[in-house]
């Protein structure tokens, strides 16, 4: 049963990432916020995964944490901002 629980908890936090990447990638949400929110999201993926490995456990949470990470980690990307060239005016 717990096994279960985290699963889902873990596929919810997926969600949520996926959905917060889509909005920075239209470029609403690149902020310094975003970037802590990402970075706290992979550390919390990653000690997810390193307790998982610890521990033993079923491979779909290791799985789904590792997505977390690598949405978090894109997340981190498009969040930072965009360097124009000098001869590009707005």
């Amino acid at each position: 049963m717990a096994e279960l629980l985290e699963t889902v908890m873990t596929a919810v936090f997926d969600i949520a990432l996926l959905f917060l990447v889509i909005y920075s990638a239209n470029g609403r949400a690149a902020n310094g916020r975003t970037r802590l929110v990402a970075l706290t999201f992979s550390l919390g993926f990653l000690l997810g995964i390193l307790s998982k490995c610890i521990a033993g456990g079923g491979y779909a949470v290791m799985t789904l944490s590792a997505l977390g990470f690598m949405l978090s980690y894109m997340l981190f990307v498009f969040s930072i901002p965009e360097k124009r060239k000098h001869h590009e005016k707005r």
